[in-house]
């Protein structure tokens, strides 16, 4: 029982530094758990039309804060399921500037490209250089957020189900695991958050992460 309750004690520690110098990687990290959970509840519904009802059940029942509702859901899930995805256009579409824009791109391209044992090192020194700059606090909300997404995409019960993604006119192709559900999630959180700020990116890195996933067997 003591090895056990070690065992337990060290994951957890392990997961509460995984990216101690990110302020949003908790709440990052809280975003996959949501949708874990709302997957499994997905898996039960026969009927998919999501109501307002449903929506304000999913939000009590998941650790993340969002701000939600029928039509917002929809709008965002419109965004998300295309294929390929242009990320490049959801920028576009947000209050970014020109500047953002093309790190929260930065952020995307390197972290899904380089190799696993490379990913984590680069995206604590990415969060290291934003906290440092001279980016407005929104900006550096938006940006550390898309690295914590980054960073924790394989805290998901699910994997990617391989999905195609557009970055400054380049499409790339991401293959099932959880490369996918990260970047889909990202672009979710941008989406959202163009539409009415953190509550609503936040709501939209969960259905990015859910549009992206089927259920591990």
């Amino acid at each position: 029982m003591k090895t056990i309750f070690s065992f337990l004690l060290l994951a957890c520690t392990t997961l509460a530094i995984a990216q101690p110098n990110n302020p949003y990687n908790q709440q990052c990290h809280d975003v996959y758990v949501s949708g874990n959970i709302v997957l499994e509840k997905l898996k039960k519904i026969t009927d998919k039309t999501l109501t307002n009802e449903m929506i304000k059940e999913m939000q009590r029942d998941i650790p993340s804060k969002t701000q939600m509702d029928a039509q917002t859901v929809g709008q965002i899930f419109q965004a998300v399921k295309k294929s390929p995805l242009s990320i490049t256009d959801a920028l576009r579409k947000s209050n970014l500037s020109l500047e953002a824009q093309k790190e929260v791109s930065l952020i995307i391209k390197n972290a899904t490209t380089l190799k696993k044992e490379n990913k984590k090192q680069w995206l604590t020194e990415r969060t290291s250089k934003i906290l440092e700059s001279g980016f407005s606090k929104n900006e550096k909300e938006v940006l550390l957020v898309t690295i914590g997404l980054i960073n924790n995409q394989d805290v998901s019960q699910a994997k990617g189900i391989g999905c195609y993604t557009e970055v400054d006119g380049k499409v790339v192709y991401y293959g099932e695991g959880d490369d996918c559900i990260g970047v889909m999630a990202a672009a979710g959180f941008v989406i959202g958050a163009s539409i009415c700020g953190t509550p609503c990116g936040i709501a939209g890195a969960i259905i990015g992460a859910v549009v992206a996933s089927v259920t591990r067997s």
